[in-house]
């Protein structure tokens, strides 16, 4: 297990989150995946890393979270920024990509489920 310098993993109430977020193979895959909608998919694994020795579920979670909303990857924040430059800011871009996106995390994450549970993820 890798220990975490990050401040923020050593504040009990993440530390105590984090460790239940990872606690079990599918619980880390689901946690590592929706995380990133919120805070990255760049930083979620270095966080998850120091509470986890589920890695395959680990990086699985976080290449699927990489769908979802813009925020969840720098790809998805870069293609928004060139709409914007191009098209300007309206809500359609925004709202199209967030049902699309959801619909893609939905479906990775059933998938990522099936992959663990029946076939054993190897």
């Amino acid at each position: 297990m890798i220990k975490s310098r990050d401040n923020i993993c050593r504040m009990d109430v993440i530390a105590t989150l984090m460790k239940s977020a990872t606690n079990g193979k599918t619980r880390t895959m689901t946690s590592s995946a929706l995380i990133p909608q919120f805070i990255s998919k760049v930083p979620a694994p270095i966080h998850f890393s120091s509470f986890t020795e589920s890695n395959k579920e680990l990086l699985l979670g976080v290449n699927i979270g990489g769908s979802g909303t813009i925020i969840a990857s720098l790809a998805n924040l870069i293609a928004y920024r060139i709409y914007v430059k191009d098209w300007g800011r309206n809500l359609r871009y925004p709202a199209v990509f967030t049902i699309s996106s959801s619909i893609t995390l939905f479906l990775s994450l059933i998938f990522g489920y099936l992959s663990l549970k029946l076939v054993g993820f190897q």
